[in-house]
C-alpha cells in the first residue's frame, strides 16, 4: 500500500464471525465497530413470507487501512431510505477527517 489511506466499503455478504470477516479485522480497521463496539450492527433482514423476521446479520462494512497519515473516524452509522432500507439492506456511513499536521492547514 505504500503508506497511503485506503478505505473499503462494500456488501461482503459474510457474517460478522466468518473467517473473511476475522482477516479483514486483522489488517483493516472496522469503522462501526471502533465507534459503537457493543451496537447492534445489523445491516441485513431475512423475512419469511409472512413478514416476520427469520435471520439478521450484518453484512455491510467500511474498513480503513490509514497508511501514515493520521485519519479519525468521526462517525459511523447506518441509515434507512425515507420509509424501508435500501434495496434489501441498510447503507453504511463514516465520515472521516485528516489530522492537522504541522505546516499543513490552521
Amino acid at each position: 500500500m505504500g503508506g497511503l489511506p485506503s478505505v473499503i466499503g462494500v456488501d461482503f455478504n459474510s457474517h460478522k464471525n466468518s473467517t473473511r470477516m476475522t482477516q479483514m479485522r486483522s489488517t483493516w480497521l472496522d469503522t462501526f465497530r471502533l465507534m459503537h463496539p457493543n451496537a447492534d450492527g445489523t445491516t441485513h433482514e431475512l423475512h419469511n413470507p409472512w413478514g416476520r423476521v427469520s435471520r439478521r446479520s450484518r453484512l455491510d462494512y467500511i474498513f480503513l487501512r490509514p497508511g501514515k497519515a493520521k485519519w479519525k473516524v468521526l462517525e459511523t452509522r447506518h441509515l434507512d431510505g425515507f420509509d424501508r432500507p435500501h434495496l434489501d439492506q441498510r447503507a453504511v456511513l463514516t465520515r472521516l477527517v485528516l489530522y492537522q499536521q504541522e505546516g499543513f492547514g490552521r
